[in-house]
């Protein structure tokens, strides 16, 4: 294995850590637009059938991670990613059972029930960015970086 920087690789992953974690950037770029209405943006974003300007979430990021996600090292790069991705499995098993907890005696909150219905997607676009960065660096024009940024 080359000489690899973990801190940059293991950056987006150890963000699942933060406190800051779906708590909104300081500004968003000019050509992104945040949606701020969570029902809509739920929608928006499971459905296939979007108004015009707008495009499937889904697709994007698949696309995003295609251009990496077939190259010989794939393994390796989970492999890399394995202790982080163990210590949030066991933080998210922790965490899963206060959120059912609160849940059952009607103390969750509406970004309890949001954190958990968008967390399984947000893993996963980290852990991407992760695997990208340990295998091709930083990629300024990706799609994964720019959603880090905000």
């Amino acid at each position: 294995m080359k000489n690899k920087n973990k801190k940059f690789i293991t950056e987006p992953m150890s963000f699942l850590f933060s406190d800051n974690l779906l708590s909104g950037g300081e500004k968003a770029p000019s050509d992104i637009i945040l949606l701020e209405d969570k029902d809509k943006s739920l929608r928006l974003s499971l459905s296939q059938n979007l108004p015009n300007g707008y495009l499937v979430w889904q697709d994007l990021i698949e696309n995003s991670v295609g251009e990496f996600s077939l190259e010989d090292n794939y393994p390796e790069a989970e492999d890399y990613l394995e202790d982080i991705d163990e210590e949030y499995s066991d933080l998210q098993k922790e965490k899963t059972l206060i959120y059912r907890k609160s849940r059952m005696k009607k103390t969750n909150t509406e970004y309890d029930d949001f954190y958990f219905e968008v967390l399984d997607e947000v893993y996963y676009q980290l852990k991407m960015l992760s695997i990208q960065r340990y295998m091709l660096g930083y990629q300024k024009k990706s799609l994964l970086e720019k959603m880090f940024e905000i």
